[in-house]
């Protein structure tokens, strides 16, 4: 994935000098006040994809009936998520639940089987419609949905690439599907990233820090906030914007590090000295 701005150079000295405190910056008030609703949807996803990937290895190693199964769809209740499974009806009108999951953080029961509230229904809808449309977009061969009600009643749709192997951490790759409010039309679709990398340390290394760059937006995603969060490693995730990097600690907390005009110039000293 390319870099955008900033050097291979500059990224390593930013690593080097992250135990170090970071300089007081001000960026433009507009970025900022934009920070705590993408830090809480960051939240939010992340609490989504763990109910979800805890509930469904717990369904695949109960032996289900997968004929009765299409896509699943949680929804957040208090500080818990019930996830639902099963599939829409040939004219999309309802939802059959087959299994059913209250999860608390990562531990899921199974639950007597209850019927969806219409704004559930719809929340199904947009996931499926997103679903196809993804391929479409990409050649990922599979990703996790995300659904959210918008307060305008609109629905906003995450796809985030399914990571099958332990030993990295996917990075980009994911969309953004807001959907019309009864879940049957796409409104727009917003690539997030304009590429997938993959990351780890080298074998026999601690990893300190996760770091990638931005060439489509500024400011990290709500979904660089719920890879943040859900990082086994729990090590600080780095962004390079256009003229800002940004911190994201394993809380889903966003913090400015420094300007990447500042970040260049202590690079070019240290290559004078």
């Amino acid at each position: 994935m390319k870099i955008g701005i900033v050097t291979l150079l500059m990224i390593t000295g930013l690593l080097n000098q992250a135990a170090c405190a970071p300089k007081i910056l001000t960026p433009d008030r507009t970025l900022t006040e934009q920070i705590p609703q993408i830090e809480s949807r960051g939240k939010e996803i992340a609490g989504y994809e763990r109910a979800a990937t805890t509930s469904t290895d717990l369904l695949k190693a109960s032996n289900p009936e997968w004929d009765k199964l299409g896509i699943y769809l949680a929804i957040k209740e208090g500080m818990q998520w019930r996830v639902y499974y099963g599939k829409l009806s040939d004219n999309l009108e309802d939802f059959v639940v087959a299994y059913s999951y209250l999860c608390s953080f990562s531990t899921c029961s199974l639950q007597p089987i209850s019927s969806l509230s219409n704004d559930s229904i719809e929340l199904a809808r947009a996931i499926q419609l997103s679903a196809k449309h993804i391929a479409t977009e990409s050649s990922f061969p599979e990703f996790n949905p995300s659904a959210f009600r918008e307060k305008d009643g609109t629905i906003s749709v995450y796809m985030l690439p399914v990571n099958r192997d332990p030993s990295v951490h996917l990075i980009g790759g994911d969309f953004k599907f807001t959907c019309a409010p009864n879940g049957r039309n796409i409104v727009s679709k917003t690539k997030l990233h304009k590429t997938i990398i993959k990351t780890g340390p080298p074998p026999g290394t601690e990893l300190k820090a996760r770091m990638h760059g931005h060439v489509l937006t500024e400011l990290p995603t709500e979904t660089d906030v719920a890879l943040a969060i859900l990082d086994p490693q729990h090590v600080d995730h780095f962004v390079v914007g256009f003229a800002w990097t940004w911190r994201i600690d394993k809380n889903g907390r966003i913090t400015v590090w420094d300007s990447n005009e500042n970040i260049q110039k202590e690079q070019d000293k240290k290559k004078t000295t």
